[in-house]
């Protein structure tokens, strides 16, 4: 997984934009083939195991509903914790 922080820095006109735009679209290629790979296992394996519950715990939507609500459980515990209120 790539960090979603970084430094770019070059001249006018160096190419940064560009070059930002291919790493983009390189990466998004990767993920798609991932995902359709992981479709494919994930269906053989669903039904060589019969566990629905398996598949659902291992796909990609799940995995991100989960960091989301980790993030957001997070975040109250923080504010519980220092006496922050929500913004």
């Amino acid at each position: 997984m790539m960090n979603r922080h970084g430094l770019i820095a070059g001249a006018t006109g160096a190419g940064k934009t560009r070059t930002l735009q291919a790493k983009a679209e390189a990466d998004a290629a990767a993920a798609k083939e991932q995902t359709q790979s992981e479709r494919t296992t994930s269906s053989r394996s669903s039904h060589d195991s019969g566990g629905i519950i398996e598949t659902v715990v291992k796909s990609i939507g799940f995995n991100s509903f989960l960091r989301s609500a980790d993030t957001v459980l997070g975040r109250e515990i923080t504010r519980t914790i220092f006496g922050t209120r929500s913004r």
